[in-house]
């Protein structure tokens, strides 16, 4: 890596970072000290009582789900769910009740450790936290005066860590987009990211906690019917999914499994689909042949809210804009949002393709269309994804997938017959060669049958029914949905030049 100065940014200076070093240092001395808690004696006559009961949380996973912990001489001996708990409502999963065991774990780290011989050795020693505080903050200032901000890390453990919020905090705060978080690098990155670039909001995982909509109480919920893809909410997901998904079957909504897991959702699911491994792709395009043919789409929807209708340039496999085919075209829609071009069954012919509700549009646009223009054959989206599909008959994607056909069609239709109903997928398919596509195929089935922004579905921007955000909206830079680069500076954006960083930067203040 190249040498640079610290004068990209005029509050990192030399100075300023040995200083803020020393602040740290100083301001965390003996700061690991045990604090006072409160406490109560349990009481009742089942094995709880007479032992402190205490309020505390569980750190199996980042949702941190509120929990009761019981203790009998200082030693925990039974954790709980905490009924006041607004989402789990005191539930804990099964990681979260084998806390007991992580706890005392013979193996567990209990003070920090440096190493003591050569890489490779596992030789440590047993250092104080003060000490350890120093010798971090030191060696991340001398990185940063030496090589700039881009020069370290931070890292937490795998597996959906209860710090990583935390961890992110830090680079943030020097102008650094650096964080690195295994679990979440292997098994979550693509639905996440995925589903930023595909509608800009939550992703479809039930195993991250994104997915609350379905969980909903009360009369607001409206879901019929959810396909649990890769993803097993009762046993490997956060605390409110297996509680959600029995109140979900009691209150009967449907459910499709597709997992080559016998799970307990399985066990319970109205079809399960025992999916070959990573043929989940192929049966993806299953489902849109079938819906295709049989017309069980949501076409006012698929028309005027998906992209579905735009032409696509072969050479570049991109929408192509109305000013690349209609050089004199005049956009009377914001410029932020690009007018496209589609066939308009109005006129019989190519057009431009404002963004519009449909009572304003002017064009009715075909979905699935080809036709050459200028040496090129353009063809709709629509019309690429169901030449794709094509192959994709139930009885070769039965065979391909080791599924019954009409297993299959009865799957389908239970997720088709539905007024609101929604995929949740979850970490088995990121685990494949196509972690990417099974999370866009997903979202794409919910996208051509209007499940998106209603209540009970799994595709939503902002949470529950709907709900305005409680912050702002997402800026797409580093940090989970811009939130961390508002809080503590402006990171680079991946992709992007470092002029382009710059102005950028320069242009938000």
């Amino acid at each position: 890596m190249s040498e640079t100065t610290l004068t990209r940014r005029s509050f990192m200076k030399a100075s300023a970072l040995a200083a803020a070093a020393t602040a740290v240092g100083a301001s965390m001395a003996g700061c690991m000290q045990e604090t006072p808690k409160k406490e109560e004696r349990a009481e009742g006559g089942d094995s709880t009582s007479g032992l402190v009961k205490m309020k505390t949380s569980c750190h199996g996973c980042i949702q941190m789900c509120p929990a009761i912990a019981y203790l009998k001489d200082g030693v925990v001996v039974k954790l709980e769910g905490d009924p006041d708990a607004p989402v789990s409502r005191g539930s804990l999963c099964i990681k979260g009740l084998n806390q007991l065991h992580t706890m005392y774990s013979p193996r567990r780290i209990l003070h920090p450790l440096k190493r003591a011989g050569e890489r490779g050795e596992n030789k440590w020693e047993v250092i104080s936290w003060d000490q350890a505080i120093e010798e971090a903050a030191t060696h991340i200032v001398d990185a940063i005066e030496k090589y700039g901000p881009y020069s370290f890390f931070v890292s937490v453990g795998g597996g959906g860590a209860f710090s990583f919020m935390e961890a992110m905090t830090l680079p943030m705060a020097f102008g650094s987009p650096t964080v690195f978080e295994p679990g979440c690098a292997q098994c979550y990155l693509p639905r996440w990211s995925l589903s930023k670039l595909f509608y800009g909001g939550t992703d479809q995982s039930i195993a991250d906690n994104a997915v609350q909509e379905i969980f909903r109480t009360g009369d607001d919920n409206k879901a019929e019917a959810v396909v649990l893809w890769a993803a097993q909410p009762s046993v490997s997901q956060t605390a409110e999914s297996g509680r959600g998904m029995a109140e979900l079957r009691a209150k009967g909504v449907k459910t499709v499994v597709v997992d080559p897991n016998f799970s307990p959702d399985a066990v319970k699911a109205d079809v399960w689909l025992p999916v070959r491994p990573a043929t989940d792709t192929g049966l993806i395009l299953c489902w849109f042949r079938y819906i295709f043919e049989n017309k069980l789409y949501d076409e006012q929807f698929t028309k005027f809210w998906t992209n579905l209708p735009f032409l696509i340039d072969p050479d570049t496999k991109l929408p192509v804009t109305a000013k690349e085919l209609f050089p004199d075209f005049k956009q009377t829609t914001p410029e932020n949002t690009p007018a496209y071009v589609c066939f308009d069954l109005k006129t019989n012919a190519v057009a431009p393709f404002e963004y519009s509700a449909p009572a304003e549009a002017k064009v009715d646009p075909e979905l699935f269309w080809k036709g050459d223009m200028g040496g090129k054959t353009y063809k709709t989206a629509g019309q690429i994804y169901r030449e794709e599909a094509e192959p994709w008959t139930l009885d070769y994607t039965a065979q391909n997938c080791w599924l019954e056909a009409g297993k299959i069609e009865e799957a389908i239709k239970i997720y088709t017959d539905a007024s609101v109903a929604g995929i949740a997928n979850g970490v088995a398919s990121d685990m494949t060669e196509s972690a990417s596509q099974v999370p866009l195929g997903c979202m794409g089935l919910d996208s051509i049958m209007g499940y998106v922004n209603r209540s009970g579905c799994t595709m939503t921007q902002y949470g529950a029914a709907g709900a305005p955000p409680s912050k702002r909206p997402v800026t797409y830079n580093n940090g989970f949905d811009g939130m961390f680069s508002d809080m503590y500076g402006i990171g680079a954006v991946v992709g992007m030049s470092e002029a382009e960083n710059r102005a950028r930067a320069k242009e938000l203040g």
